[in-house]
């Protein structure tokens, strides 16, 4: 039987359609079991850069991402809209001083994380001035961790139509770490930014299943688990967020988030 790798799982292959030009097999069915596999990013220049897909008017929402910071201790992006010249609208990742950080115009930050630890993070903005609230999990430890950002910030300026998601600001603040899925909800939360919405993350399952995030309904979402950087991330969703542009990264094969389930369903 003919098969079609989709969002880093095997379908069986249906039937092929025309898109924008190229060829793509569409896929139905079961998924196998999906690749234990992330993506190893230098923190000099390695970047996986998107479209904006469904995302093009998010102003505020929630972003989540599953990370292993390798080293530096310094400004690194997970998600970071462009306008489609290039301008720099926003920035959910870490920041100095070990802690997580959701940026637009300035910081705020909170929470703690460590170097060489796997991450599950769930960083979430009500709408307007608002301070962002943090829900981390850390896999070493089986730890949670819930904290408010340490002050309010105003909400980021729309990417707009052929904008992109990046994994740097402007030109810096390039990740050096290991990336095994993020999603992101486009003016949504689907979990609150108070302490209902950390026990419904804790309940959600996100932190071991890639199955659980679907079924939250991001906006868009990508396994970074391709077996070779050659093939490009998807936005799973559908939703049109899907790979533009990659520079360097590499393929870790030994390293997955511990008890982390790749599979889609």
């Amino acid at each position: 039987m003919r098969k079609a790798r989709v969002g880093g799982a095997w379908f069986p292959a249906v039937r092929k359609v025309r898109l924008n030009g190229q060829w793509i097999t569409l896929a139905g069915g079961s998924p196998e079991p999906a690749l234990p596999y992330v993506r190893a990013f230098d923190g000099i220049d390695d970047e996986i850069v998107t479209g904006v897909g469904a995302l093009s008017a998010m102003t505020h929402g929630t972003v989540a991402f599953i990370m292993k910071r390798t080293g530096s201790g310094a400004v690194e992006a997970m998600f970071a809209p462009h306008s489609s010249d290039g301008t720099f609208r926003g920035e959910v990742g870490t920041s100095t001083g070990n802690a997580w950080q959701w940026y637009s115009g300035a910081a705020s930050i909170g929470g703690a994380l460590t170097n060489n630890r796997w991450f599950f993070v769930v960083a979430r903005k009500p709408a307007g001035t608002s301070t962002p609230r943090f829900s981390s999990y850390d896999y070493t430890g089986g730890t949670w961790q819930h904290v408010n950002g340490a002050n309010a910030r105003a909400a980021w300026t729309p990417a707009g139509v052929g904008g992109s998601i990046k994994m740097s600001a402007a030109g810096s603040d390039f990740p050096l770490a290991k990336v095994a899925v993020r999603a992101a909800w486009s003016n949504a939360l689907p979990f609150a930014a108070d302490t209902a919405g950390d026990a419904a993350i804790e309940a959600s399952g996100m932190h071991l299943s890639a199955a659980a995030w679907l079924t939250r309904g991001p906006n868009a979402m990508w396994l970074f688990n391709q077996a070779d950087i050659s093939t490009p991330v998807p936005d799973i969703t559908g939703g049109g967020a899907n790979q533009t542009a990659i520079t360097g990264t590499s393929v870790d094969t030994t390293d997955p988030p511990p008890g982390f389930n790749f599979a889609i369903s």
